[in-house]
């Protein structure tokens, strides 16, 4: 029943938004909790056949490399990449918010 919410879930997404690719946290199994590593092997199946369902091409990437991505340090600590998080979306929102403003002022004129 958990793995049909998370495929579901999956499908909702996909129909909505119609992406081409997923992009997903290459696994791995700690071996002191090897059923975590069972559950997480479930749920991995479902989602990447549901994106072969859907032509979606995958793209697994380490922890290691988003690290480095965000922070520009690979064994960077959960607080810096929440902080590079954090300024890469306020730079996002203070770029799309504006944009927003000089649509609504051109349209004023």
């Amino acid at each position: 029943a958990r793995l049909g919410v998370v495929v579901d879930g999956l499908k909702r997404i996909i129909d909505e938004y119609r992406p081409s690719l997923l992009g997903l946290e290459t696994a791995f199994v700690r071996r002191d909790a090897p059923q975590a590593g069972l559950s997480l092997g479930k749920v991995l199946g479902v989602i990447l056949l549901t994106a072969h369902q859907n032509k979606l091409d995958i793209l697994e990437i380490s922890p290691r490399q988003a690290k480095e991505t965000l922070t520009g340090y690979g064994n960077a600590s959960k607080e810096q990449i929440g902080r590079a998080v954090a300024k890469s979306l306020a730079d996002a929102a203070a770029v799309a918010l504006t944009a927003a403003s000089i649509v609504a002022t051109l349209r004023k004129k």
